[in-house]
């Protein structure tokens, strides 16, 4: 289809990091005035990005907080759903792992 009548361009896809959107509270923050569009023109993303990101500020905080430093360059963090459960066979495969493979020094 031609988009001949749609003077509206559709944006390259852009993966922002937890610091990118942590910036983007950050700004949003400082100057209240700042309009989502503008904004999203600066960085390049489009305008419903920029809302997503505001509208998830309190779980991207948090994230934050608790991250640790290598974590603010990745793209997408994965939060476990049941963080006891994964710590069970966490250590459930370090004692396989020893019993089978001895020759592994797993710490």
């Amino acid at each position: 289809m031609d988009n001949i009548g749609n003077s509206r361009q559709r944006k390259q896809r852009r993966n922002l990091s937890l610091e990118d959107k942590i910036n983007i509270i950050k700004r949003k923050e400082t100057d209240v005035r700042l309009s989502d569009e503008k904004l999203a023109n600066e960085l390049g993303v489009d305008r419903s990005t920029i809302s997503g990101i505001l509208r998830k500020k309190e779980k991207l905080l948090r994230l934050h907080a608790n991250a640790k430093n290598s974590d603010l360059k990745k793209l997408r963090i994965r939060v476990a759903r049941f963080p006891s459960l994964e710590e069970a066979l966490y250590k459930g495969s370090k004692v396989y792992a020893v019993e089978m493979f001895p020759f592994l020094k797993i710490y």
